[in-house]
């Protein structure tokens, strides 16, 4: 039970550095065109229109001193993915 804390304090710990990076994001003219007109999820490749609302985040891909643009998914689709990334991550340290 103590390395299950131990784990969770390390998470918390690396967030709270992650939170406190700043990164420019960017975004040419192209990207936001793409933005605008983006209407399929690049996750599950179904519609980002869910009861007449937009459901979406924007996605980027993260470089060493910025963030570019990559498209639009859900945020179900979004966070799901993150957290199997994290898990395999996790499952690779042990």
């Amino acid at each position: 039970m103590e390395k299950v804390f131990e784990c969770i304090l390390k998470e918390e710990e690396r967030i709270r550095e992650r939170l406190t990076e700043k990164k420019r994001v960017v975004m040419n003219w192209k990207d936001w065109e793409n933005y605008r007109k983006a209407t399929v999820c690049l996750i599950c490749e179904e519609s980002l229109m869910v009861d007449e609302y937009l459901d979406s985040v924007p996605v980027y891909t993260i470089g060493e001193d910025r963030e570019e643009y990559f498209g639009q998914c859900h945020k179900k689709c979004f966070w799901t993915n993150q957290k199997n990334r994290e898990e395999e991550g996790m499952a690779r340290q042990k």
